[in-house]
């Protein structure tokens, strides 16, 4: 297989898998009463183990050989910490606030977050597929968040 088809099938397989365990932690927020603060620190530790035990089968005497240098090891800690974990708390977080389907959408702003702010640092106007991209995810979060109406929001007071 080519590696852009297996890069195409991967992402669409990572995204249909995030919409998944989006669907399956609102049903267990939901009908179950599981909590968000529960749930990502179970999710992201059994995630982690099954990663390493892989990657011990894979390549032994590579597993822990990030933690060999301390930058190495403090980036990894900090990208675990501040942003996988922050991330799926967000995200979980918002799913028991709203619904899947909310919260993936306004996560998915985040980009949108990221191509203001680099723009803003670089002092350079983003290309026009990005103005247009940047407009199209306003707009849809405008009209998920109000139904088109300004005066009212659609969403529950916690979620907004």
């Amino acid at each position: 297989m080519q590696n852009k088809t297996k890069g195409m099938l991967l992402t669409l397989a990572g995204g249909t898998l995030w919409g998944f365990s989006g669907t399956c932690g609102q049903y267990l927020m939901q009908q179950k009463g599981i909590t968000s603060d529960w749930l990502v620190p179970l999710r992201l530790t059994i995630a982690g183990f099954l990663l390493l035990l892989l990657c011990f089968f894979k390549q032994r005497e590579k597993v822990f050989s990030v933690w060999s240098t301390r930058r190495d090891a403090g980036a990894i800690l900090c990208f675990g910490i501040l942003g996988m974990s922050m991330c799926q708390y967000t995200y979980f977080t918002a799913i028991s606030a709203s619904n899947a389907g909310t919260a993936t959408v306004l996560q998915y702003i985040g980009p949108v977050l990221i191509l203001v702010y680099l723009s803003l640092r670089h002092k350079q106007l983003p290309q026009p597929t990005e103005l247009l991209a940047i407009f199209l995810a306003v707009l849809g979060t405008f009209f998920l968040a109000t139904h088109g109406n300004p005066g009212a929001m659609a969403l529950s007071p916690w979620a907004a």
